[in-house]
C-alpha cells in the first residue's frame, strides 16, 4: 500500500484544505505586486508622496526577511508540538496582519505589517508539508506534493489579478474627489481586505476539521523530537551534515532569487516596456496576462516536474528530484534571457518565452521539497524545512526584489520616462538569470550525494518500526537486528553522514 492512512476519506479531506490554505499563501503573498502603480503615485497611495522601486520592493523583501527568521523557530515547534494548531494560529496572524496593512496611514506601517505577515505565512510553510510526508510513502509523496504546489503558480497569479482588479474596481466605483478628502479609501486598500475574511476561516477548517497524522506514519514510525536547545541544535547539526540537503537548500536559494525577482518586477517591465514601444498594456492588463501565464505554465510546469521526477525514478533513483530540479533552473534561465532580450523588439514573441520560462522554473516545486523529506528522518523533517526555508530566502528573494530595484533606480538614476524605466528594470532582470545557471550547478552536485543520505533514513526507519499495524508497519526490524544508528532512546543522528 503506498497510502498509510485508516481511511482515505480523510486524507483527501486533510489535502484539500492544505492545498486551499497554500493557495490563499500566495494569493495574499502577491497581492501586493498588483498594486505597485498605486503605491508608486503618490496622488493615489494616500502617503502624500511617491514610493520608489526601492521602497516598494522593500516591502516584499521585509514580509521574506520576517518569514525566513521565523521558519526555523516554527520548524521546531512542528517537530515537537501539535502541528494543527500551529497552522491555525499561523493562518490567523497573517490574515489579521493583512487586514491592518491596508489602513496603514505610511510607508513605515505598511512596511511593518507586511513584515508581520511572513511571521504567519512561516507556521504554515514550513509544516505543512510534513503532514504530506505523513500520509504518504516514498513513492506517491511526489505526486501529493505536486497538488499541494499547484497554488503556488495559481495563488501568485490570483494575487497578482486580485491587486490589479480589485484596486481598478474600487477606483471606478469610488469618485476621486472623495478618495482626497476621506482617509484609508485609496483603491489599493481594498485590495488587501480580500484575504483577511478568508484567512479566518481556513483556520477555522484547520482547527475544527483537519486531522493531523502521527509524524512518521508512512515509514512505520511514530516519533516526536526531543525538545530543548539542546535537541533543536542537534537537529540543525543532523541536517548540515546531510551533504544533499546542503546542496540542494543553497540550489533552491538561486531559484527562489531567480523566481522572486520576477514575480515581483517582470509585470511592471512589461507595463512600461509595452508603453515605451508605443503598444500601452493598462497596468491590470499587463497583470492579468502575466497572471494567465503563470497559471497556465506554472500549473503545466508543476506536474511535469512531479511526473517526470516520479517517472526517472526508475532508471535514476533518488536522484532524479536533483536532476529534474537542475533542468528545471537551467531551462529556466535560458529562456529569461530570450524574453527579457526580445521583449525591446518583439513583444508579443517574449510573452511565449515568458511562458516556457515560467514553464521550467515551476518544474522543481515539488521535487525540491520531496528531497528535503526523504533524506531527513521524520523527527526532524520540519526543522529541516525551516532551516531550508531560512538559508533558501536569506540568499534568494530575501534581497533579490530589492536588489534589483535598487540596480534599477542607480541605472535610471532622475530619469522617470517610460523607456528609463523599462530599460533600468531590463539590466536588472538580467541578475536573474545568472543565479538560475547557479543553482542549477548546486542541484548537480547533489546528485552525487542523495542515493545514500536517502538509504540512510530507510535503514532508520527499518530500524525503528513501531507498531501501527501490518498495513502500515510491513516487515519491521527489532532493535537488535538494527544497524548502529540505534545510540539511545533519542535517536542521535548527528554521525549519519559524516
Amino acid at each position: 500500500m503506498g497510502v498509510f492512512a485508516a481511511e482515505k476519506a480523510v486524507i483527501y479531506v486533510t489535502m484539500a484544505i492544505l492545498f486551499i490554505i497554500n493557495l490563499l499563501n500566495y494569493i495574499d503573498r502577491y497581492t501586493i505586486v498588483g498594486i505597485i502603480p498605486y503605491l508608486k503615485d503618490g496622488s493615489k497611495n494616500g502617503f502624500h508622496r511617491p514610493l520608489s522601486d526601492t521602497e516598494v520592493a522593500s516591502l516584499q523583501t521585509g514580509f521574506i526577511i520576517s518569514y525566513m527568521c521565523f521558519s526555523p523557530i516554527f520548524g521546531y515547534l512542528g517537530d515537537r508540538f501539535i502541528r494543527k494548531r500551529i497552522m491555525g494560529l499561523g493562518v490567523m496572524l497573517w490574515s489579521l496582519f493583512t487586514a491592518a496593512g491596508s489602513l496603514a496611514p505610511n510607508y513605515w506601517f505598511l512596511l511593518a505589517m507586511r513584515s508581520m505577515v511572513g511571521v504567519g505565512e512561516a507556521s504554515y510553510v514550513t509544516v505543512a508539508p510534513t503532514i504530506i510526508a505523513d500520509l504518504f510513502s516514498a513513492r506517491l509523496r511526489i505526486r501529493a506534493l505536486s497538488v499541494f504546489y499547484v497554488a503556488v503558480p495559481v495563488g501568485t497569479a490570483m494575487g497578482y489579478g486580485i491587486g490589479a482588479y480589485v484596486a481598478k474596481l474600487a477606483e471606478d466605483v469610488i469618485p476621486a474627489n472623495y478618495t482626497t478628502s476621506h482617509d484609508l479609501v485609496e483603491p489599493w486598500r481594498f485590495s488587501l481586505r480580500v484575504t483577511p475574511v478568508l484567512g479566518f476561516l481556513c483556520a477555522l477548517l484547520i482547527l475544527c476539521i483537519l486531522k493531523e497524522p502521527p509524524r512518521g506514519q508512512s515509514e512505520g514510525v511514530n516519533v516526536r523530537g526531543v525538545s530543548g536547545i539542546r535537541g533543536y541544535f542537534n537537529d540543525i547539526i543532523y541536517c548540515i551534515k546531510i551533504r544533499s540537503y546542503v546542496l540542494s537548500a543553497l540550489g533552491f536559494a538561486m531559484g527562489t532569487f531567480v523566481i522572486g525577482g520576477l514575480a515581483q518586477w517582470a509585470p511592471l517591465f512589461i507595463y512600461k516596456t509595452s508603453r515605451d514601444l508605443g503598444h500601452p498594456y493598462t497596468n491590470a492588463l499587463s497583470n492579468l496576462l502575466f497572471g494567465v501565464i503563470t497559471v497556465i505554465g506554472g500549473l503545466g510546469g508543476t506536474v511535469v516536474g512531479s511526473e517526470s521526477s516520479k517517472r526517472l525514478h526508475n532508471r535514476l533513483g533518488p536522484a532524479a528530484d536533483c536532476y529534474v530540479c537542475a533542468t528545471s533552473l537551467l531551462l529556466g534561465s535560458i529562456f529569461t534571457y530570450l524574453a527579457l532580450t526580445i521583449s525591446r523588439h518583439i513583444l508579443v514573441l517574449s510573452w511565449v518565452l515568458v511562458f516556457i520560462a515560467v514553464f521550467s522554473l515551476c518544474l522543481c516545486w515539488a521535487p525540491v521539497t520531496a528531497i528535503v523529506l526523504n533524506i531527513v528522518i521524520p523527527e526532524r523533517r520540519s526543522t529541516a524545512a525551516g532551516f531550508q526555508v531560512f538559508v533558501s530566502h536569506l540568499l534568494g528573494d530575501a534581497f533579490s526584489p530589492i536588489l534589483l530595484g535598487v540596480v534599477s533606480d542607480q541605472i535610471r538614476g532622475s530619469d522617470k520616462s517610460d523607456h528609463a524605466e523599462s530599460l533600468s528594470l531590463l539590466y536588472s532582470l538580467y541578475i536573474t538569470c545568472f543565479a538560475g545557471i547557479i543553482g542549477a550547478a548546486l542541484f548537480l552536485m547533489a546528485t552525487y550525494f542523495v542515493r545514500n543520505d536517502w538509504h540512510q533514513v530507510e535503514l532508520y526507519a527499518n530500524a525503528h518500526r513501531s507498531k501501527l499495524g501490518p498495513d502500515v508497519a510491513g516487515s519491521s526490524t527489532s532493535d537488535e537486528e538494527a544497524n548502529p544508528l540505534v545510540q539511545s532512546d533519542y535517536m542521535d543522528q548527528s554521525s549519519v553522514n559524516t
